[in-house]
């Protein structure tokens, strides 16, 4: 074999290891991506968190960033015990719900639901409740 077939050879190996590492990277940390640029599962934290004598709730991120038709799931982290006796529930205000009408905005653990693929381009508020935990108004918006 001459070296330029040798290189050739070495260069495809080399790029064919590199691609099969990104898609690792990709499907190990939850971040794959659609054709449309946004990713099938955009997920979020629900903290609810003891600060003196009350439970304070806080959402990470404040704002989610989506595409119609993408999955948010919000995974709920009770350091009150709150979900002890109460779920967590998702309102969003007047009505403006984006998500497809089979979804239940409430749980203990997840909360997960998709959103409709006719949902509007737009900022969408929406409060986040648990019990007699101090509630929180994080947003919700849907690009393109």
């Amino acid at each position: 074999m001459n070296n330029l077939q040798v290189s050739a050879g070495l260069g495809a190996f080399v790029g064919s290891v590199i691609a099969g590492s990104l898609l690792f990277f990709a499907v190990a940390s939850g971040r794959i991506f659609t054709g449309n640029g946004g990713k099938r599962i955009e997920r979020a934290t629900i903290n609810l968190d003891q600060i003196g004598d009350q439970c304070q709730i806080t959402t990470d991120p404040q704002t989610i960033q989506a595409v119609k038709k993408q999955t948010i799931e919000w995974t709920i982290v009770d350091r009150c015990g709150v979900t002890q006796a109460a779920e967590v529930e998702v309102i969003f205000r007047s009505g403006n719900d984006p998500f497809e009408i089979t979804c239940v905005k409430k749980g203990k653990k997840k909360i997960r639901c998709t959103l409709k693929d006719d949902a509007p381009i737009g900022s969408y508020k929406y409060d986040v409740m648990a019990g007699n935990a101090l509630r929180e108004d994080p947003e919700l918006e849907i690009v393109q």
